[in-house]
């Protein structure tokens, strides 16, 4: 049984010698009988009924109790038999032996564990499921002082970790030796979802343990788990608090030497950061004023490109105006040192735009349109507004958040578990929300968007089911508008210099005008390449940028069991350039295939008009103490 026990905190289940009383892996349990955990009903092996337990043979463990074997009847290492059936997955012989009145809760082993903590530590989701379900107590302690969850947490159980926290566990729950989950998580797991699920239920990063007072923070560094060590970062967490010997986070960060774990750069961020915060200085308010912070981003490209102008329509020698142009380039980079922060790529693009469509439209109004027709301003004007109706619905519109309330969460996490559906591949660990097809987490809006397209720095908006339309109309009206500025510059001229200007006329005349239709040129062309990518994914390919520049990530687009190509298919959603129009405009006429992707989960070979599952997932009629919170 040492081996046994050796075996299990390594998580390796492969590596037990097998005896009539020991753990049966899985390699060696795929030579046995049926591995459905009922096993061949004819033909019965007269194995006792410790190794029955252990291969799955239903058959035999079923004659053996019918025969007179008590249930709860222990080996000689004080092991029961739902303690085998539990950690070999047999979950036919689970059920049986609950049904004949197993003790759920009964302590055996060297690690004086249960059935739960026997299931856990192998990952099966579904006999823990199981066995809660018929009052299994997760808060049970193991002989080591762990309940399932810090189990769970250590061998990175992401599935097991939710149901556990969704049921009622607390996330800062301390076992023997004062050890919280996200501490477990930081020391054993090196992915982030199990961790980043702890945080996301609210688990506290300050706690510390009762042997060493570490925090989350200092078992991240000596572990080196630098996936772990980031999350915790960007959660917050202190790193001014000491251990048992005096050292902080941060000292133990600037003791490093060595960079085999995490890049010196991101190390140095942290430190850099945390440095920043601590120092008591003239402008130490300041840095701490977001809102002052946010409003000096925002300002920044009003004043640069106002500079700019100024400098480009001075009458003064080129010599000077490149030296101006170097102290405005040196401006820039010092208040951007000062204000910028992790908002800063949210904010300065937008305020980018809104600040050259602001100096476009001060050119059109006082430099143009008196000196053109009336009518090409009222043009103007129209596709001015059109040009900031799509770009408010883009802008300030919802592109598809996928929202619940807590209690809806926690359902959702139990009924997927409960119907043997969890897959923490479609469940977003950071949002607590099952994803819909074709949707997709945004790291930098921290928000699960439905058939997300792309994140747009230049929205400060996410591009999603909702919001994408408007998108396309908002490219399109600005590559027309940046057209209406060259033109409207081109009549200026006309109008002024006559038709026979030249390119040293037109320098001369109004640099304020030239620098404009200049920024109209580079802005319209770009933004006319991304228009065309855009249109030949949605029309040509009925992809998602995401998907475009993914799709061999998504199982979705993978092979179905029947298909023999055993390849992808890409163009799962395209239905023809015309028909693609017609849903993605949703244009009634053309009779365009309406879709909720909030609430499509997976597609289906079926009929065209039930190729999308929207069935919500079942939740259990039966309740219990840990049902949620």
């Amino acid at each position: 049984m040492t081996k046994l026990v050796e075996s299990m905190d390594r998580g390796d289940v492969a590596g037990s010698d097998l005896s009539s009383s020991e753990f049966l892996s899985p390699q060696k349990a795929a030579l046995g009988p049926n591995n459905n955990g009922r096993g061949d009903s004819s033909g019965v092996p007269e194995y006792d009924i410790v190794k029955a337990t252990q291969y799955g043979i239903y058959a035999r463990c079923e004659q053996l109790l019918n025969e007179g074997f008590d249930v709860n009847q222990r080996d000689a290492e004080n092991i029961t038999l739902l303690h085998w059936a539990a950690i070999n997955c047999r979950m036919e012989i689970v059920k049986l032996y609950i049904q004949r009145g197993a003790i759920v809760d009964s302590i055996g082993g060297e690690l004086n564990s249960s059935p739960l903590h026997w299931a856990t530590r192998q990952g099966h989701l579904n006999v823990v499921v199981y066995l809660m379900l018929h009052g299994a107590d997760p808060t049970l302690r193991d002989g080591e002082g762990c309940s399932a969850i810090h189990l769970a947490s250590q061998f990175g159980y992401t599935s097991i970790v939710a149901y556990l926290l969704a049921k009622g566990i607390s996330p800062d729950m301390q076992d023997r030796s004062g050890m919280t989950p996200i501490m477990w998580a930081a020391c054993r797991t090196h992915c982030a979802d199990p961790a980043r699920l702890i945080l996301t239920f609210g688990a506290s990063t300050s706690i510390q343990d009762r042997i060493k007072q570490n925090t989350a923070l200092h078992w991240a560094i000596q572990s080196k788990n630098s996936t772990v060590f980031l999350l915790l970062v960007n959660s917050n967490a202190s790193l001014d608090i000491p251990n048992d010997t005096g050292e902080t986070a941060f000292n133990m960060l600037k003791q490093m030497k060595q960079y085999d774990w995490i890049s010196k750069r991101a190390v140095d961020n942290v430190l850099n950061k945390a440095e920043r915060n601590g120092k008591r200085s003239w402008f130490h308010d300041y840095h701490k004023d977001e809102d002052l912070k946010t409003w000096v981003t925002r300002s920044l490209p009003f004043v640069v490109i106002y500079a700019l102008g100024l400098i480009f329509s001075a009458s003064i020698e080129l010599g000077w105006k490149l030296l101006l142009l170097f102290a405005v380039y040196l401006t820039f980079r010092g208040v951007g040192k000062v204000v910028c922060d992790d908002k800063f790529m949210s904010i300065f693009p937008i305020s980018v735009y809104l600040a050259t469509k602001f100096w476009m439209y001060v050119v059109w109004f006082f430099y143009i349109a008196p000196e053109i027709p009336l009518y090409a301003t009222v043009g103007f004007v129209s596709l001015s507004t059109l040009l900031w109706y799509n770009f408010l619905r883009a802008w300030r519109g919802d592109p598809g958040v996928i929202k619940m309330s807590a209690e809806e969460r926690h359902k959702t996490i139990i009924s997927l578990a409960e119907e043997d559906g969890f897959d923490p591949k479609h469940f977003c660990t950071t949002c607590l929300v099952r994803k819909p097809l074709r949707s997709k987490h945004c790291s930098i809006c921290n928000r699960c968007v439905a058939r997300f397209d792309h994140h747009c720095p230049w929205l400060s908006n996410c591009v999603g089911w909702k919001n994408h339309k408007y998108f396309i109309g908002y490219l399109l009206s600005l590559v027309i508008m940046c057209i209406a500025c060259v033109v409207g510059s081109f009549m200026l001229w006309n109008k002024v210099l006559g038709v026979d200007w030249t390119f040293i006329d037109v320098m001369r005349y109004q640099p304020w005008v030239n620098f404009m239709m200049a920024q109209a040129v580079v802005h319209g062309g770009w933004v006319l390449v991304l228009l065309i990518c855009q249109l030949y994914q949605i029309l040509w390919l009925g992809l998602t940028t995401n998907e475009r520049l993914n799709w061999t990530r998504y199982s979705y687009f993978g092979a179905g069991k029947g298909n023999r190509n055993h390849g992808h298919n890409p163009k799962l959603f395209h239905r023809g350039v015309v028909q693609n129009f017609a849903d993605f405009f949703e244009i009634g006429f053309m009779h365009p295939k309406r879709i909720d992707w909030m609430r499509a989960w997976v597609p289906q070979q079926m009929d065209e008009d039930e190729q999308y599952s929207d069935r919500e997932p079942f939740l259990r009629d039966h309740r219990d103490n840990y049902q949620y919170v």
